[in-house]
């Protein structure tokens, strides 16, 4: 059973990956060339956005809300109950489908990552 000072730390690692994706596909400022950044680290390293555990690794190794973190994304991500994943799973996929809409053109141009 988790303790009370166990969730609040697990609920603050999903606050911080849940506004990496943010920061990433959902900028309120100049959404499309900040989701071009990234879109251009998954392609460099062949990450699929369908590949949710490598690209919220990615991001958290990206800076973000990261920047200042002493364990790295893949040990925080480890910190996420199953349910916290599967919310943050989600919040990507809503991410994703906002860009595919509002953006055809990216899709165009990364194609390999929006498959």
């Amino acid at each position: 059973m988790n303790t009370p000072m166990l969730m609040n730390a697990t609920s603050n690692v999903f606050d911080r990956f849940k506004a990496a994706v943010g920061d990433a596909f959902d900028c309120p400022y100049d959404r499309k060339a900040t989701a071009e950044i990234h879109l251009e680290g998954l392609r460099l390293s062949r990450i699929r956005l369908s590949e949710f555990e490598k690209v919220v690794h990615v991001l958290g190794a990206d800076g973000g809300a990261f920047r200042v973190a002493t364990p790295n994304a893949a040990e925080l991500f480890l910190q996420l109950t199953q349910e916290e994943r599967a919310d943050l799973e989600r919040h990507l996929a809503e991410r994703v489908k906002q860009l595919r809409e509002d953006f055809p053109d990216l899709v165009k141009e990364y194609p390999y990552q929006f498959s």
